[in-house]
């Protein structure tokens, strides 16, 4: 699970930097879920991963300031592929669960609540 904080957002470099880290780790087989809850800057690093994997622009535009979104590394005869699920987010409301694609393995729920507040913890905020 990656955070965005606002140096996430503030400047492209920093967007495709972010985007780019998790572009490495779809190619690599590993999922990726991105909690963006930074409403002070509009254009996140997700939206800048969409671009990068050739995502119709109507996909961006409907993407909410606040979201998660999960992505999944699909591996098949006609190729390779990355399943997108997005949430937007409401104050006051609870995260939802999404799905985590782990590497090699199965899909499995993950609870982004409890995993966020860890999260926050760990970085003493």
């Amino acid at each position: 699970m990656l955070l965005v904080g606002a140096v996430n957002k503030e400047t492209r470099p920093c967007r495709t930097a972010f985007a780019q880290k998790c572009a490495g780790y779809l190619q690599r087989g590993i999922g990726v879920v991105i909690v963006d809850v930074v409403t002070s800057l509009p254009d996140g690093p997700f939206a800048t991963l969409l671009r990068s994997m050739d995502v119709r622009p109507e996909a961006e535009e409907r993407s909410p300031r606040t979201s998660i979104a999960a992505l999944a590394p699909q591996h098949g005869p006609a190729g390779n592929s990355v399943a997108v699920w997005h949430y937007a987010l409401n104050v006051g409301e609870p995260f939802p669960v999404v799905p985590l694609a782990l590497r090699g393995g199965p899909i499995i729920p993950l609870d982004v609540g409890p995993a966020y507040e860890t999260a926050l913890r760990g970085m003493n905020l």
